[in-house]
C-alpha cells in the first residue's frame, strides 16, 4: 500500500491547514424514538429507528390496542394484535447499514 503524498501546490500558494477528521457519533443505546400522533379516535405511537418507522402502536379510544409492524423494512405493515414493543426488534434493523 502506498502512502498518500501531500498535494502539489502552485508556487507561492499558502500551505493547506491540517483538518481533523469529522467526529463520529454513535447511538450506543440504539433506542427507538417514539412519536405520538392523534388521528381521529386513534392514538398512534410510531417507533422510529435509523430514520424509519418500523412499528406503530394503534390505540383506539374504544377497543383494544393493536400494532402495525414492518417486518421486512420495505414499508409494508402487517397487523399484530399482541406484541411487546420493548422486546420486538425486526431482523432488518440488526443488519449493518
Amino acid at each position: 500500500m502506498q502512502a498518500k503524498s501531500a498535494p502539489i501546490l502552485p508556487p507561492g500558494a499558502p500551505a493547506l491547514p491540517d483538518v481533523p477528521p469529522p467526529e463520529l457519533t454513535v447511538d450506543v443505546t440504539d433506542e427507538p424514538a417514539i412519536v405520538s400522533e392523534r388521528n381521529g379516535d386513534l392514538l398512534q405511537e410510531k417507533f422510529i429507528r435509523r430514520g424509519k418507522v418500523y412499528l406503530i402502536k394503534v390505540t383506539p379510544d374504544k377497543g383494544k390496542p393493536y400494532y402495525m409492524a414492518d417486518e421486512e423494512g420495505n414499508g409494508q405493515f402487517v397487523r399484530k394484535d399482541e406484541l411487546d414493543p420493548n422486546m420486538w426488534k425486526p431482523t432488518w434493523l440488526t443488519k449493518p447499514q
